[in-house]
């Protein structure tokens, strides 16, 4: 009895197994997979280049990422590199630095560090002219830089801002204990 089953599974698995292997080989073969989009605007040696100098940002050693996208022939590897430069917690940055690449390259990610640590580089030493010339194109962030904007307003005797940054500041508050 069992001779018979036995021999009725194997010969109804193989069936199967056959009607499989037809229906897979009507199937279309699928096709290769496209090539790798290289970048007209990025050479290998530029990617590599740009691979060494994320390295060296990544290690804070800010200069030869400097040095190594400086060699890159497509300026936007120095753009990223300064860039990543910048926004690093670890790098001090100098104001004109900072005000530089927000001006120039405007929309990049994370201005707002960028702005940050270019506010926290102005004090009231820092001449008007130039407090009077960075608050003129870019509203203070900070509690700190609120405060420094009403006080460059107050000596700039621009007594029409001064009641909006007074109160812009007043509403955003923000400060720490030292300052307040």
């Amino acid at each position: 009895m069992w001779s018979g089953n036995w021999v009725k599974l194997v010969i109804v698995g193989l069936i199967c197994s056959l009607a499989s292997m037809t229906a897979h080989a009507a199937m279309p073969s699928p096709s290769p997979k496209p090539a790798i989009l290289r970048s007209n605007i990025v050479s290998p040696e530029d990617f590599a280049r740009l691979d060494r100098a994320l390295y060296a940002v990544n290690q804070k050693e800010w200069q030869v990422a400097q040095r190594i996208a400086a060699g890159a022939t497509a300026p936007l590897i120095e753009q990223i590199i300064l860039h990543k430069t910048l926004i690093s917690p670890y790098s001090t940055p100098t104001f004109e630095t900072l005000k530089h690449f927000l001006t120039h390259y405007p929309g990049w990610p994370q201005e707002d560090i960028l702005t940050r640590k270019a506010e926290a580089q102005l004090t009231e030493e820092t001449p008007l002219s130039v407090r009077r010339d960075w608050f003129s194109t870019n509203p203070p962030i900070t509690a700190e830089a609120r405060l420094l904007a009403a006080i460059t307003a107050t000596q700039a005797n621009e007594g029409t801002t001064l009641p909006a940054i007074i109160r812009d500041t007043w509403r955003k508050g923000g400060f720490s204990h030292k300052t307040e």
